[in-house]
């Protein structure tokens, strides 16, 4: 199955990859009854990406769109779950490009009319793509429903995580939230140091964040929270890449609430397994 779709399903994409690893595709609409017969649906102008493989994807994404052109198909709008690059929106040392730029004005140069984008690691990324319109991650943790009649506390796993946590707690009608502090070295990924600065916390809490991808951090944050009086700490991010799998995440988090899973690193089995 593509992890490139038609929302509406009026049609199918084909890969064919050659020896030398060029692809290309081939839409084919999709065939109905009708009064008289099968007859091919209308092909639809808004595709959907989950990404596998961030490069590779970006350049099926334009094949697909150069194919809807030379179909007749205007006006095409492309949902993107997850966009590649967008935590690599800074120049980390010198002699390193800035690969979100380069994503995006690859991105830009396919012309979509509207690109729909879900919950963007930072503001750098919408602001380099045209014509995008942000599912923001308020709106996606409210539409979740995690509450299920039960209170809980959001926390943010860091200072960068605030605003958004400050948002959907208000979206949530909750008077407050936790707040923890951690030090990322840039040119590792390592996270060195990490802290809460509540001293005490209660009953039920929901860490909140845009991307999970060891999960380490939130694992230690979750061990912390319970150490200062959490009942129960859950987990819940836009995209879930969990590169060590989510049995790394036991015992510390109880439930993992995940929007997008990205990459083949674990499937919505998993987490539904986890949170039994």
């Amino acid at each position: 199955m593509s992890n490139i779709i038609f929302i509406d399903g009026s049609a199918t994409i084909k890969w064919t990859t050659f020896s030398d690893g060029t692809e290309t595709c081939k839409i084919t609409p999709e065939r109905v009854q009708g009064s008289h017969g099968y007859v091919e649906r209308e092909v639809s102008n808004k595709i959907q990406v989950h990404i596998e493989d961030g490069t590779r994807d970006l350049i099926r994404i334009g094949l697909v769109k150069d194919a809807l052109y030379r179909l007749g198909i205007k006006n095409v709008t492309l949902t993107l779950m997850y966009m590649p690059q967008a935590r690599a929106d800074r120049v980390f040392e010198k002699g390193m490009p800035l690969p979100i730029k380069v994503f995006a004005n690859i991105l830009n140069s396919f012309g979509f009319d509207k690109v729909y984008l879900f919950d963007p690691h930072s503001d750098v990324t919408p602001a380099l793509i045209n014509n995008v319109e942000v599912i923001t991650q308020p709106r996606l943790v409210y539409n979740l429903k995690i509450d299920s009649g039960t209170k809980f506390t959001l926390c943010a796993p860091d200072l960068g995580a605030t605003k958004k946590t400050f948002d959907t707690a208000k979206l949530l009608g909750h008077d407050k939230f936790y707040q923890a502090i951690k030090v990322r070295d840039v040119t590792t990924g390592d996270i060195v140091a990490c802290d809460l600065v509540e001293q005490e916390v209660s009953g039920r809490v929901l860490i909140i964040d845009d991307i999970a991808d060891g999960g380490a951090s939130f694992k230690h944050l979750a061990k912390l929270l319970k150490e200062r009086g959490a009942s129960q700490v859950d987990l819940y991010v836009t995209h879930g890449i969990f590169s060590k799998g989510l049995e790394a995440m036991k015992p510390e988090i109880d439930n993992i609430f995940v929007e997008n899973i990205v990459g083949s690193f674990i499937n919505v089995a998993d987490i539904w397994q986890f949170n039994e």
